[in-house]
């Protein structure tokens, strides 16, 4: 969208230095009061058609915003359930629900930790050696292989 406002620095209120340009007046440019005048007072039809055009310029952005403002809450929730999907859960507070291969922080007999990826079967039996091994585990998200764009 082409910029409808110009500013300029006279030392007066903000709102007075957003000046706009008038087709018939190629030297000047005038804040939306002057504007207003010259249609009322001189019917200039330019300064009637910037009118409109900053009515319907402020109307399209106020139809944009909404927009906006929906599209940045999905995505904050969408962040804000990945992060949870992703974090790492401790052993003690719960082990995996499923079967499946799952990115585990492991204690090893030195103490040092490291991650591995571990695969953990639900129906096993001895449940808490797993415990004493794995620290935390979270999903194992692998990403989906390179396909070459035809």
């Amino acid at each position: 969208m082409e910029r409808l406002t110009h500013e300029a620095d006279f030392g007066v209120e903000d709102w007075e230095q957003i000046l706009y340009r008038v087709p018939a007046d190629t030297e000047g440019a005038y804040n939306i009061f002057d504007i207003a005048e010259r249609w009322v007072h001189y019917d200039d039809a330019d300064c009637g058609c910037i009118l409109q055009d900053i009515t319907r310029k402020l109307r399209d952005y106020e139809n944009i915003a909404p927009k906006v403002d929906e599209l940045y809450l999905k995505k904050c929730q969408e962040v804000s359930e990945l992060t949870k999907r992703m974090r790492w859960i401790p052993v003690k507070e719960r082990l995996p629900e499923k079967s499946g291969v799952y990115w585990t922080t492991m204690r090893h007999t030195d103490g040092s930790l490291s991650t591995e990826r571990y695969y953990w079967k639900s129906e096993y039996w001895n449940k808490q050696a797993w415990k004493e091994v794995v620290v935390a585990w979270k999903p194992y998200d692998c990403p989906e292989p390179y396909r070459q764009e035809a």
